[in-house]
């Protein structure tokens, strides 16, 4: 293809092979996938169709609560959607999120207030707390839980969400992490913790992916800390 020389060409990744450059990404379709007490069946078709020409399928998040119980029906759906998906010949990888200060609980009784690494609101004018050190380290376990969930399932790997203004970008940025901790003064470090916690979960030969946008890149003036700063904080 003129402009795209390798797109259906294989690429290695660890020791596994995807067979062409195409990416289904991932996008939410399906609460009744979500929901262990409804069928999962039009997902698994929905993706298994998706998977006939691409190389890899990347699945709907799981939101990654502290606490939670992760029911052995989600692993066998997610093991289910992994047979189909393979069978189409592309590799499959479960993506891991959580919204943090953009999340909801008035949907949702039972959740606790919104976490977020400094007191800040939602577009909807719902208060996010600032996490204790105790509650980051939790949330932290909370995505290794679903990366071990999705190496029970038997799937290629993961991919953690890190866009889209989620938890794990909102660690990144000055406006909504300015905490004079550990955890403000490398703004990489949860990022970091969470990619180590999944890549345990999943061991060495599966995939580790990070979505990641340009946002954080910015000069301090438009918000951001830019590349410079983001090395020093690594560093740290």
């Amino acid at each position: 293809m003129t402009g795209f020389p390798h797109l259906f060409s294989p690429i290695q990744l660890g020791r596994i092979t995807i067979r062409n450059r195409v990416v289904v990404s991932s996008h939410g379709a399906s609460e009744s996938f979500r929901n262990t007490g409804a069928s999962p069946d039009a997902y698994i078709e929905y993706l298994r169709r998706r998977a006939a020409n691409a190389g890899l399928v990347i699945v709907q998040p799981v939101w990654s609560e502290p606490g939670a119980t992760i029911p052995e029906e989600t692993v066998h759906r997610h093991a289910a959607l992994g047979e189909a998906v393979r069978a189409e010949g592309a590799a499959i990888i479960l993506q891991i999120a959580h919204l943090g200060v953009f999340a909801r609980t008035d949907a949702d009784l039972r959740r606790g207030p919104l976490p977020g690494f400094q007191s800040s609101q939602s577009a909807m004018g719902e208060t996010a707390h600032a996490m204790t050190d105790a509650e980051i380290e939790a949330m932290i376990e909370s995505y290794r839980r679903s990366a071990e969930m999705a190496a029970a399932a038997g799937l290629d790997g993961v991919e953690i969400h890190g866009a889209h203004g989620y938890l794990v970008q909102q660690s990144m940025t000055p406006s909504f992490n300015s905490r004079d901790d550990r955890w403000g003064k490398d703004r990489t470090l949860f990022a970091r913790r969470v990619l180590a916690a999944a890549r345990k979960a999943i061991g060495p030969d599966r995939i580790l992916s990070y979505r990641t946008p340009t946002d954080d890149l910015r000069s301090p003036e438009d918000g951001g800390i830019g590349a410079p700063g983001l090395s020093r904080s690594s560093k740290s």
